[in-house]
């Protein structure tokens, strides 16, 4: 991930760890492309969102609580 951004969490360990390799996924992909586009926290937030509302919508939900912070 980004250096300016820090995700905590209360809950389930497992899903805070998936979570958190999902984002660093994320940053991999966007290092690989090289093209200069950096992730802003919003971004970070916003993808975040996108990943519970979609495990929430099958039925598999993350039992947590997640707090971004960065700038």
């Amino acid at each position: 991930m980004a250096d300016n951004v820090l995700v905590t969490a209360s809950g389930e360990y497992a899903d805070f760890q998936n979570a958190i390799h999902k984002l660093e996924d994320l940053t991999e992909e966007s290092y690989l492309f090289n093209d200069g586009v950096e992730h802003s926290v919003k971004d970070y937030a916003n993808y975040l969102a996108s990943l519970c509302y979609k495990r929430r919508n099958d039925q598999n939900p993350f039992y947590n609580t997640f707090v971004i912070g960065g700038f």
